[in-house]
């Protein structure tokens, strides 16, 4: 209850127009047009006053999407017109081709069945009358046979009674086999052949299959429902860069690599494996495609580790050459030779706006490994004062072999052994024989020098060509970060494995350690700086020793090759 002025009491007021009504039930103020709905007092919000409400401007962006999507509805709606009446006209023509389906089996069956009656018609004539031709000589068959009976009989009663004369006997019967004989009836046997043959049944079937042709369009032929909104919308100012799911749109499959001779550089070739995925106002993703390429050393030691790249490069799609169903890279740089290189791709959307698409990249290939092939080793070989350049393939058996060794020195100067004659080669190191590694030898700081002497009986072997004392015998060397002599002698280079890979134990850590024979890593130093290398990180460090798990010890270089070329085990780190 309220009192206004202090004379007069309001018991209600209207919530639709703020009308009150006193206790005496007088009504003040409202709309008289109102169709009053009163209660407590309170209960009427006015409503604001004209020219008070706040009015709110969109900005240019918003005003342009609000534009965008009122154009997106209508596209929709008209696209949804379009496909109603698709659909009634494909249920119409769904009815006119069942019943043309109808109407022409219908034809065939009627045809089927006429040419049915011909066929049992022609079948049973012929039955008939090979049946009615047999029936005939089997009558005629029957009818002979009775009468040759009966001139049988009547034969042999004239021969019983004896009342004939022989000469008229003799004419009777002899006249009236004569007769049987000579009414034998003349007959053939009826062909009962009665087979059909549909020599065209295959390809009258093989033309019932082709029987009626459905003429239609792909389903995924159809015209692309054109949305100018969604052009529109790229031209539009975005709120933030849409984040981009390549893996969605697209794979890159890594297929091979190749090495070129003449240019050394490795050629990858790829597949383009599109996805269902899409992205929202790039009509074709292809366009702003670049391909991205790892490559790092495939070591072995190095499996599941994080392995740091040679070389990384980025390279335009459209820049790749196609071939077939596959594109080609060439990788800008020159790789090392005798490594083997791991690569590796991905694709990678260039953003053609950075305010509508943010730059991506997608899953990684998998890897593929190629070995770079070595470069040609030459030697640098002195004989007489005089130097000559030797250069070999990597797979020379020269390298392996001293004699072949010995033969292309003599050859590169146009030089033939006597048979009383020897050649000596050696180098700065020392003297060269059939143990020495000489692919260590093939750099400009080595000069492999040559002496031919002649051999003298009781005479002492001549010097090498490093040494000027006439009387020192040639000594054996030691292969350069090698452990020297002391292990098994006689280790096969030559036919040693490509690697040789083995696990080091050192406390509770164990790592795999692997030596490679074209780099020259059958040492016992190598060996040892491979395994500092891994176990660094471990505490390894100072003098240790390596020990197989029955106690041998492999401390020199000829250990490599005897011990651990075949060898599964483990080795371990003994310290001190």
């Amino acid at each position: 209850m309220s009192t206004a002025g202090g004379a007069q009491t309001w018991l209600l007021e209207c919530n639709n127009c703020g009308a009150k009504i006193s206790a005496s039930g007088t009504t003040s103020g409202g709309n008289p047009s109102c169709t009053h709905a009163f209660g407590p007092i309170g209960g009427y919000t006015a409503p604001p006053k004209k020219g008070k409400r706040k009015i709110v401007y969109p900005t240019d962006a918003e005003r342009k999407w609000l534009r965008i999507i009122d154009q997106n509805k209508d596209e929709n709606e008209k696209h949804t017109v379009t496909f109603e009446k698709d659909q009634t006209q494909l249920a119409k023509l769904h009815k006119e081709g069942m019943e043309a389906i109808k109407i022409a089996i219908q034809a065939l069956q009627t045809q089927l069945e006429e040419r049915q009656e011909e066929l049992e018609g022609d079948l049973n004539r012929a039955f008939e009358e090979r049946k009615e031709k047999i029936k005939q000589n089997m009558a005629a068959l029957e009818q002979h046979k009775t009468k040759n009976e009966e001139t049988k009989d009547n034969a042999e009663d004239l021969l019983e009674s004896n009342d004939k004369e022989e000469a008229e006997r003799e004419k009777i019967i002899v006249g009236e086999c004569e007769n049987v004989i000579n009414t034998t009836p003349q007959i053939k046997y009826i062909p009962t052949k009665l087979q059909y043959t549909f020599t065209s049944l295959k390809t009258i079937q093989g033309k019932i299959e082709k029987f009626g042709k459905l003429n239609t369009n792909p389903v995924t032929s159809g015209n692309k429902c054109d949305f100018d909104s969604m052009t529109a919308a790229t031209k539009a100012p975005a709120a933030t860069p849409k984040e981009v799911n390549l893996d969605d749109v697209l794979v890159l499959q890594l297929k091979n690599s190749t090495f070129d001779p003449k240019a050394k550089k490795v050629k990858l070739s790829f597949k383009v494996n599109p996805k269902k995925g899409n992205i929202a106002g790039i009509d074709d993703p292809k366009k702003h495609l670049k391909v991205h390429v790892f490559c790092a050393e495939d070591d072995e030691d190095q499996k599941g580790e994080d392995t740091a790249p040679i070389h990384e490069e980025t390279v335009d799609f459209s820049t790749c050459k196609p071939l077939k169903n596959k594109f080609e890279i060439s990788i800008n740089h020159q790789f090392q030779p005798g490594l083997t290189i791991a690569f590796k791709l991905r694709p990678k959307f260039a953003t053609p706006d950075e305010t509508k698409w943010q730059e991506s990249f997608g899953k990684w290939s998998r890897e593929q490994t190629i070995d770079i092939p070595d470069d040609d080793v030459t030697f640098t070989l002195e004989l007489n004062g005089k130097q000559q350049k030797l250069k070999l393939q990597d797979d020379d058996k020269a390298l392996t072999d001293f004699k072949q060794f010995e033969a292309k020195f003599l050859g590169q100067f146009n030089q033939n052994l006597k048979s009383n004659q020897t050649l000596f080669l050696s180098t700065d190191d020392g003297v060269l024989d059939g143990q020495s590694q000489l692919t260590k030898y093939a750099t400009e700081s080595y000069i492999i020098r040559g002496q031919i002497t002649v051999n003298q009986p009781k005479e002492e072997i001549p010097p090498a060509a490093y040494t000027s004392s006439p009387k020192v015998a040639s000594p054996k060397v030691e292969e350069p970060g090698g452990g020297g002599g002391g292990g098994q002698p006689g280790a096969d280079l030559a036919n040693a494995p490509k690697q040789i890979s083995t696990i080091v134990v050192f406390s509770d850590t164990k790592k795999r350690v692997v030596l490679k024979k074209k780099n020259n890593e059958y040492t016992i130093s190598s060996l040892k700086e491979k395994v500092v290398k891994k176990l660094k990180t471990k505490g390894l460090s100072g003098d240790f020793q390596l020990e197989t798990k029955e106690g041998t010890r492999i401390s020199d270089d000829n250990a490599i090759i005897t011990y651990l070329a075949n060898y599964e085990g483990e080795l371990k780190v003994i310290k001190g």
